[in-house]
């Protein structure tokens, strides 16, 4: 009688991990994105003072350097009052998303888009991880034309501006960071970037101290600037300024990670505010510093020769790097989902497992995700899944690369759809829906709910539409490295 082979002793191929290798990982060994996280997990809680912190992490990024130019667009108190209105009903819209997730549980670990589904079933989930992946993809697709035109400036100051220099394209610049940050964003514990991170928001607080100190400078020497205003681009800066206060993504995780739930509100109330009177104080100081000529970035008007400069360009491109792939995983972890269902997989690697073990009884089949018990949901399923989903990802930023390339003539336009179109329904729409839905009871909260949501629905349809006509009728105005690169220090 011949001895039935285990699975410890088969010979399995390459691409197939039996159970013990498979799901008894260890914490170096996390390489399947049901082990990714967004924040770090504290079993006691998060302080009040972190959550202070990453709640500034989540708002200030390279919105804020698109802000002053935004002020161009819509004029100075245009675009004060526009930015504390939307600053105001965006904290109320975030609130809202809190209390649905209260209404459900206080300690309920649930996404947005599951709150979604629960108020109007799983076409909200869908419209609501799609706008999702479409703002985080965009915010990439943004972060690749920006540090783009960080290095090429960077490149011109230190070239003088050759002839060799300037027949580089501009795509070059957006084309090599591809190398950078495929194998980025092959990493799948979140943890592994928390240094870089902090790293890269202390470089941006030094870019945001340094441009402020120069428009003093500039102010100084050469006066205010007197105001202009451009008459049909005003719904440019709501894009923009949207696109600046989006952040509502990260709220629930936040908020679930909150040691004392209940001062949350205040405190993101507070924040908002803060944010807000740093965000006037900064985009007014430096559109009355360079007036009319302020660039759609406004780390480029600080003169290029200065070291100073050279250096805060150089790390402020640094931090969107490390931030590049914080901002790529949220849209990732849902398409990885959808194109490779992790139940089905497992259902594959089973039947595998029995083939070789010779094993005439059918192995069990899982129909959904939550079906899976607990040691399958998590742990490498196969070699050949993990390639598969590098390539996946190579793929997704290269099609980022070409989108980065086609934005990049209209740089402001380009920030300002992605606010209108992605942001918009995120930060207005759903949150409110989904708020009249399952909480609100009083009229006025209703009615605070229908009126936001339909600000939202006007602004989506509105500034959609003028962006994409401001982006076909205008002429490009292009990005010109060697401005402001007179001899300085």
């Amino acid at each position: 009688m011949t001895e039935r082979v285990t699975s410890h002793e088969a010979q399995f191929p390459d691409d197939v991990l039996f159970p013990v290798a498979l799901f008894e990982h260890t914490k170096q060994d996390q390489l399947d994105d049901e082990q990714d996280e967004v924040l770090p997990v504290d079993v006691h809680g998060v302080s009040t003072p972190k959550t202070f912190l990453i709640i500034v992490k989540s708002f200030v990024a390279s919105g804020v350097l698109f802000l002053p130019n935004a002020f161009r667009l819509g004029g100075i108190a245009f675009s004060v009052g526009s930015l504390t209105f939307i600053a105001f009903i965006s904290t109320i819209s975030m609130v809202f998303l809190v209390q649905c997730k209260t209404k459900i549980g206080a300690n309920t670990q649930v996404t947005f888009g599951e709150i979604g589904e629960l108020a109007f079933g799983w076409v909200a989930k869908v419209c609501v991880d799609v706008s999702l992946v479409a703002s985080q993809l965009g915010f990439c697709a943004a972060y690749l034309v920006f540090v783009a035109q960080l290095l090429e400036t960077l490149g011109a100051a230190i070239f003088h501006c050759s002839p060799g220099f300037k027949a580089l394209p501009f795509s070059v610049f957006i084309a090599v960071q591809f190398a950078i940050y495929v194998p980025l964003v092959w990493i799948r514990n979140m943890s592994a970037f928390a240094i870089p991170s902090l790293i890269a928001d202390t470089f941006i607080v030094i870019g945001l101290v340094v441009v402020s100190y120069f428009s003093v400078e500039t102010i100084i020497t050469n006066g205010i600037e007197p105001p202009v205003y451009m008459a049909g681009t005003f719904p440019l800066f709501i894009g923009t300024a949207v696109y600046t206060f989006e952040g509502i993504g990260l709220i629930l995780p936040i908020e679930n990670a909150m040691l004392e739930k209940h001062k949350f509100p205040g405190l993101l109330a507070g924040t908002m505010l803060l944010l807000l009177l740093v965000f006037i104080a900064f985009s007014s100081l430096t559109y009355l510093a360079y007036g009319a000529e302020i660039d759609t970035i406004v780390l480029l008007n600080l003169p290029q020769q200065n070291r100073l400069t050279q250096a805060t360009v150089f790390l402020y491109a640094l931090a969107m790097m490390a931030t590049f792939p914080l901002q790529f995983f949220p849209a990732i972890r849902i398409l990885d989902r959808l194109v490779f269902p992790r139940h089905k997989l497992i259902n594959a690697q089973l039947l595998k497992i029995n083939q070789v073990e010779g094993n005439p009884e059918p192995p069990p089949s899982y129909d959904t995700l939550e079906s899976l018990p607990e040691p399958y949901q998590h742990g490498r399923i196969s070699w050949t899944v993990t390639i598969q989903k590098n390539a996946f990802r190579g793929f997704i930023v290269a099609c980022l690369v070409g989108i980065a390339i086609v934005g990049a003539s209209q740089l402001e336009s380009f920030i300002s759809l992605i606010g209108a179109i992605c942001c918009v329904p995120l930060a207005f729409i759903y949150p409110t829906l989904f708020h009249l839905k399952l909480v609100a009871e009083t009229r006025w909260v209703k009615v605070v709910d229908i009126f936001i949501a339909g600000f939202g629905i006007l602004a989506f349809i509105g500034c959609t539409a003028i962006t994409i006509y401001v982006w076909v009728t205008q002429t490009p105005a292009g990005h010109h490295p060697c401005k402001n690169q007179t001899e300085y220090w």
